[in-house]
């Protein structure tokens, strides 16, 4: 099975400043997704202490990076960073999954 590779993750400073500042947007009740054209798809996540206690936090990263590693190809070739609100942490696996494909659906339309 394969892993969810550092080629695979927003790690520098200016990548993660860059999508930030995109105004590729699309929200939902549960999460932001925000979007920088680039030449691979990657993925970045921000789950802060507001979203709940480190085991709801660790399940939501955990459940996206799986989704990413799963449907790369539903994503837009770039950076995405997807950044949870606490309204996140009350949903279910499926739910948050749900959440996640609304938003990239969104990015898409935008594109």
């Amino acid at each position: 099975m394969p892993r969810f590779l550092k080629e695979e993750r927003v790690r520098t400073g200016r990548d993660w400043v860059a999508a930030r500042k995109a105004r590729h947007r699309a929200a939902t009740d549960a999460l932001v997704v925000c979007f920088a054209a680039s030449a691979r798809r990657r993925l970045g996540l921000v789950v802060g202490g507001h979203v709940g206690p480190a085991v709801e936090r660790n399940r939501l990263k955990r459940v996206v990076r799986e989704y990413f590693r799963l449907h790369k190809d539903e994503f837009p070739a770039g950076d995405s960073i997807v950044i949870a609100k606490p309204a996140a942490a009350r949903l279910d696996n499926k739910g948050i999954v749900d959440h996640l494909k609304r938003a990239v659906a969104k990015i898409q339309k935008i594109l």
